[in-house]
């Protein structure tokens, strides 16, 4: 898989704009991929440190589709 089949999009709410604070960001990823895959596509596409991965599955509630929902504490790498 590629890095960008893996992660679709960034999910920003007010809830997650303030866990950007401490460095938390939380992406709709692939529900196929496992936390190896989804932890080095971060690394590679945002030229960051994935510390700790978190993911929860979420049924959507306007299509049956169901993603992965991936919050991660990112370090920068410098």
């Amino acid at each position: 898989m590629n890095n960008y089949d893996i992660i679709f999009a960034p999910i920003i709410t007010e809830k997650t704009a303030a866990m950007e604070a401490e460095g938390k960001y939380v992406f709709k990823v692939d529900v196929r991929a496992n936390k190896t895959q989804i932890k080095q596509a971060i690394e590679s596409a945002f030229d960051v440190k994935v510390e700790k991965i978190n993911t929860l599955k979420k049924e959507s509630s306007f299509k049956s589709w169901i993603f992965k929902i991936l919050i991660n504490k990112i370090e920068n790498k410098n």
